[in-house]
């Protein structure tokens, strides 16, 4: 009896792993089964538009997230996509080929008419103390500086890409936190202040463009102009474990004949990640749904810091990542052994091999790889135990080793380390609260730079005063010239900057959040705009400008802008067109700013007024609005758009925070002649 009911057992198992197997076969064949797909073709509706490329969708489903972003057309709002008379989008069930158009609304009938006359001189006496206007709203930085580069946000931790004769740097995105009262959290931290990685570029080194925050992974955003949602929904990674990006290192690299960059990031100090994209300012992809470095890859688990990549490509294109850091008591100062690098796959999204340590010197954070005048220069911040170093190295300072490959070993390939920037808190830098420092080098229009950053925005901010574990860093550029040698000096930190190289074209559409000095208005992502930023936060006596606008010869008679006014019934702003002020406040080269010790503007030629006025019905929409020039400019000259807001005045203060989304928004501007 009971060899039959073995046997019987035998059968019955035998008979349910065969049938188990063979729906495991029909599973498998029905993922594998060959379904219809169908061609969804994108045609922008107007002569000289870029391609958007076509996508593929299985029968009988939704395009779902590979339909494409929504298209920006100059002076334009996009009001879908359409096959005859339907609209299409993400959520259609696509059941056959289809080519869709995109359809267009012109924004030039948006806005009331401009004013004449009278009214036109009434219009210009709203920007005079007679018609109760104030002095303009201070800076964060001071006329004629180029330092810190940017105010309307912070930027920590910069890394450099030169592409198409553009500057673009990515940086840390410190970001203010506060309560909802208006003032600041009790406790700030790293990790839920920095929100993401920061964009800004230039063609000139004088007026950069924001480009936002690239939000990879990390806390919600407490930027009161960004809406949560929003924010949440644009997050690229959502896995455990994996919960900050900062520290970014950029490259590009030509794959198959295009263009790709690779965005390395840091989870803190947990871990090194990688996004991907096809233009400089994406849209970013995450490839791996993973970090690329964590504590199981091989030769990582023990190091302190597991963060601060550097990348670099040798001459036959092949990719090398550098990262590490951190320092204790019971390892030697002068070799910690927390410095790692790897070489990369051929895709940039993989290592080839296991991570390599190596000595560098009283090495703590920052690691830093560049090849400039057919050198590696591997630069990194110095720990705080640097006491009779035989290399002259402060503590925390950034130094730098020189050799002609990117693996060579210290000592015998790389030299000797040299200090080329010592703390931006020195009296004989700037002496900023800062006492570390985190820096990238680059190589643009033949000269050589060094960006870093500083507190000196958020010390004329007031911001965080009584912090001792937080501070809000911004990115600074100076002059870093190399010997013949190979040898760099040391950088003399400065706050006027560099020199503007080249010039703004007023005659091609630029961005509104173009800046080169600016005082009372902040930016914000928004969908419709071109750069999918905004000026905002505008108030009456705000202003922005841009250094170095040529004009050329034959002069610019016409000026055309696009904003974006409020939902408010009954709202009006104005924009003044003026050139050429002078600073105010404080003026000097080495002057220091804060909330007591301030710097505006003054003075200067006006040259045009434009109103801003909703059309009756049109309240909240962008509108694109021409206006005639009070006179012909020509030559360079530096141009400033002075604003002014039927909401009145707003001080520009950190604390209470001020910003806001009442007033108008500008988008683009445009000259023509």
């Amino acid at each position: 009896m009971k060899k039959l009911f073995f046997g019987f057992l035998l059968v019955f198992s035998f008979t349910l792993m065969f049938c188990t197997e063979k729906e495991k076969e029909k599973d498998e064949d029905d993922e594998e089964k060959d379904y219809p797909v169908f061609t969804v073709e994108f045609d922008l509706g107007y002569e000289g538009a870029s391609p958007v490329p076509s996508i593929d969708v299985k029968q009988n489903t939704q395009a779902a997230s590979l339909w494409p972003a929504n298209p920006f057309r100059n002076w334009h709002s996009f009001t879908g996509w359409f096959f005859e008379d339907t609209l299409y989008d993400s959520t259609v069930i696509i059941t056959a080929n289809v080519k869709v158009t995109a359809q267009w609304a012109e924004e030039d009938s948006n806005l009331a008419l401009q004013p004449e006359g009278a009214q036109r001189d009434a219009l210009a006496a709203l920007f005079t103390p007679a018609g109760g206007f104030p002095a303009l709203s201070n800076s964060w930085k001071i006329w004629g500086h180029r330092n810190p580069l940017f105010t309307q946000c912070f930027g920590a931790d910069p890394n450099a890409l030169v592409y198409n004769n553009r500057v673009y740097l990515y940086m840390s995105n410190d970001t203010l936190e506060y309560k909802p009262d208006g003032m600041f959290v009790d406790t700030p931290s790293y990790g839920l202040g920095i929100q993401g990685i920061r964009v800004v570029s230039s063609g000139d080194l004088a007026n950069w463009t924001d480009h936002g925050a690239i939000n990879i992974t990390g806390p919600d955003s407490t930027d009161t102009l960004v809406s949560i949602d929003e924010w949440r929904a644009s997050r690229l990674l959502n896995i455990p474990n994996v919960s900050n990006s900062w520290a970014p290192a950029i490259i590009s690299k030509n794959l198959q004949g295009t263009d790709k960059f690779f965005l390395y990031w840091a989870n803190g100090g947990d871990g090194i990640g990688v996004v991907t994209a096809d233009s400089p300012t994406g849209p970013w992809t995450a490839p791996l749904k993973r970090l690329l470095i964590d504590r199981s890859t091989p030769n990582c688990s023990d190091v302190i810091y597991l963060f601060d990549p550097g990348v670099v490509l040798d001459d036959s294109g092949r990719g090398y990542l550098f990262f590490g850091g951190g320092t204790s008591s019971s390892l030697p100062y002068d070799n910690t052994g927390q410095a790692r690098r790897v070489r990369l796959g051929s895709n940039m999204t993989n290592i080839s091999g296991t991570p390599e340590k190596w000595h560098v010197p009283y090495m703590f954070e920052a690691s830093n790889i560049k090849k400039l005048n057919d050198r590696y220069y591997f630069s990194y911040s110095t720990h705080w135990n640097t006491g009779g170093n035989p290399y002259s190295m402060g503590s925390a300072q950034i130094a730098y080793m020189v050799s002609y490959d990117p693996m060579d070993h210290f000592p015998g390939g790389y030299s000797n380390p040299a200090v080329v920037l010592t703390r931006p808190n020195e009296a004989s830098q700037l002496s900023s609260t800062d006492t570390n420092n985190h820096h990238d080098m680059f190589e643009f229009k033949g000269e050589t730079y060094i960006v870093y950053h500083t507190q000196k925005a958020a010390e004329a901010m007031g911001a965080y005063p009584e912090s001792e574990t937080r501070r809000m860093r911004s990115a600074f550029i100076d002059k870093m010239p190399i010997n013949s040698d190979g040898t760099i000096p040391r950088v003399q930190m400065t706050r006027k900057g560099v020199d503007q190289v080249g010039r703004l074209d007023p005659y091609v559409v630029n961005e509104a959040e173009t800046i080169g000095i600016q005082g009372g208005i902040y930016t914000r992502p928004e969908s419709g705009a071109s750069n999918k930023m905004v000026v905002t936060s505008i108030d009456t006596g705000d202003w922005l400008a841009l250094y170095g606008v040529d004009f050329g010869a034959a002069g610019a008679t016409k000026f055309t802008a696009r904003v974006r006014t409020p939902e408010t019934a009954g709202y009006s702003g104005a924009i003044q067109l003026r050139l050429n002020p002078e600073g105010a406040g404080v003026t000097s080269d080495n002057g220091n700013l804060n909330p007591a010790n301030t710097a505006w503007i003054t003075g200067g030629e006006a040259v045009g007024y434009l109103r801003i006025e909703a059309a009756p019905g049109n309240q909240g929409k962008y509108a694109v609005i021409t206006i005639d020039l009070d006179k012909k400019i020509t030559g360079v000259h530096n141009l400033v758009f002075v604003f002014y807001s039927s909401l009145g005045v707003r001080p520009e203060t950190v604390l209470p925070n001020t910003r806001h989304k009442n007033g108008f928004e500008f988008d683009q501007w445009q000259f023509s002649q």
